[in-house]
């Protein structure tokens, strides 16, 4: 008697079964050969169809067939089978969207590249299957403009590691974008950070002299801006305060001895504003 196995995930089949097994692994599905067989279904069932429509499901499928199909079978519910109708039901972006806000990131056009992600929200678009949409196109495209395409994808897969920290991923694509696109934000406090200043300790009795947290002064004639912020944030032991203030601030700039400090997000704001907290940096 012989049983036959099939997965699309091996790796969560145990060893001790595997090794037991004659594995036979299939390759996935061309997108071309994707989009043929989906065509031949929607003039089978009699589908008003768009070519594009059907390459975005073939590229989200991953050339799995069934994941295709079961798709194809989703967005005919709503009728023809369109861009709009795919975006609407699968919550995913046409490859022009991807082109357009890609391009708004290498103009370093916060303000369109802003509003295209609150589009995207509205659309219904999942933020998390973007990021990924993005990648595959990029991979791709990457021969076309491959340092612009390798620089953001480095911010893309930021976007992917930093969206299970954020509840709403919008934020999470505004933050990494800011820093990429390297624009200030509007909300700004300043910080003198020229020379180590011990923070104010109440001693008490018996008590060891408090060492200050800051050890030695940071190289003033270092003009960039992201090295500088690194290296203050290097030196606060204060975890909760460290992380807060790597994940949603950056220095947009210098004046004299005074630091400006972009924040995104309010709490981290009420964190930096905060004078125990503010003298420890400092």
């Amino acid at each position: 008697m012989a049983f036959i196995l099939a997965t699309t995930e091996v790796h969560k089949v145990p060893d001790t079964i595997v090794s037991r097994c004659q594995v036979f692994n299939f390759r996935k599905v061309p997108d071309s050969e994707m989009v043929s067989r989906l065509e031949d279904i929607c003039k089978s069932e009699n589908l008003a169809y768009d070519p594009a429509a059907l390459g975005i499901i073939a590229k989200i499928s991953e050339g799995c067939v069934r994941d295709a199909v079961k798709y194809i079978d989703q967005v005919s519910i709503l009728g023809e089978v369109n861009e709009a109708h795919v975006t609407k039901f699968l919550g995913v972006a046409s490859e022009s969207g991807i082109k357009d806000f890609l391009g708004h990131i290498k103009n370093k056009d916060r303000e369109q590249l802003f509003a295209a992600i609150t589009t995207l929200v509205q659309q219904g678009v999942d933020l998390q299957n973007f990021a990924k949409q993005v990648l595959m196109y990029l991979d791709a495209h990457l021969f076309e403009d491959m340092d612009f395409l390798i620089y953001v994808s480095h911010a893309f897969t930021e976007i992917l590691n930093n969206l299970r920290y954020y509840p709403y991923p919008a934020i999470a694509y505004k933050v990494v974008l800011h820093k990429y696109t390297g624009e200030t934000a509007a909300v700004t406090v300043s910080a003198p950070v020229a020379a180590p200043v011990a923070p104010v300790v109440t001693p008490a009795p018996a008590a060891a002299p408090v060492t200050p947290p800051v050890s030695a002064p940071i190289a003033s004639g270092n003009n960039d801006n992201t090295s500088l912020w690194e290296q203050v944030l290097s030196r606060i032991d204060r975890e909760s305060l460290q992380k807060s203030l790597k994940d949603h601030s950056t220095v947009s700039k210098i004046e004299e001895n005074t630091v400006f400090v972009t924040v995104i997000n309010k709490f981290t704001q009420a964190a930096l504003e905060k004078q125990e907290n503010k003298a420890y940096i400092e």
